[in-house]
């Protein structure tokens, strides 16, 4: 399994913190992606959470002002509307989302195949999270590259197919399913498809025979 540092200290206390409350979760988005090997920095970290009212309460406790923002009613609100909500810290201006599993079927999926992995928080201590497997995380990429047509999106998309093309990492190739990714490009439309059959191939390229 590859493994990535946390890219900042409010990402290994909000996943540190969601394990110990036992909050339900998966990690996904541009740091999922680096765990699957694209080397690009990011600080684009997105969880997918299912939070209680026990949860909700317990982040709010543990992220409290003035230096954190985790407002209780703003996160009661979020959950029930099924919107985004963030933990930020004033301090040291960083932000972690927090998607609730209800938003987007493409979260529902990637919550129900998620699977256990460890990675080294910011001491080099090994921690276990939950993350996306690396068909949920590249589909995810591909709609969001579908919504904001971002340039970020294909690099990640690359660099995973390039990592499980080569078989360097077996445990990730033997997570990965390309006909579930093929599958969602096409119901995506045209363009999404275009973009998935390309990546493909310059990362087949890039791997060799």
């Amino acid at each position: 399994m590859t493994q990535a540092p946390a890219s900042s200290a409010l990402d290994v206390f909000v996943l540190h913190s969601l394990n110990e409350i036992g909050a339900p979760h998966v990690l996904v988005g541009g740091f999922a992606a680096t765990l699957y090997g694209s080397n690009r920095a990011t600080h684009d970290v997105d969880i997918v959470v299912s939070l209680r009212e026990k949860h909700i309460q317990s982040l709010a406790h543990q992220f409290p002002p003035p230096r954190y923002y985790a407002d209780l009613q703003q996160m009661r609100n979020s959950i029930a509307r099924g919107l985004l909500l963030n933990i930020i810290d004033g301090d040291a201006g960083q932000k972690v989302d927090l998607l609730p599993v209800t938003v987007d079927p493409v979260y529902r999926q990637a919550f129900r195949r998620r699977v256990r992995v460890t990675i080294d928080d910011p001491n080099g201590q090994p921690m276990e999270i939950w993350v996306g497997r690396p068909d949920d995380v590249i589909i995810g990429k591909l709609k969001a590259w579908h919504d904001g047509n971002l340039q970020r999106h294909e690099y990640d998309i690359e660099a995973m197919l390039l990592l499980i093309y080569s078989g360097q990492d077996r445990q990730v190739a033997a997570w990965y399913h390309e006909r579930r990714v093929d599958r969602q490009a096409r119901a995506l439309g045209g363009r999404v498809l275009q973009l998935s059959q390309q990546l493909k191939r310059v990362a087949h390229e890039r791997a060799g025979p």
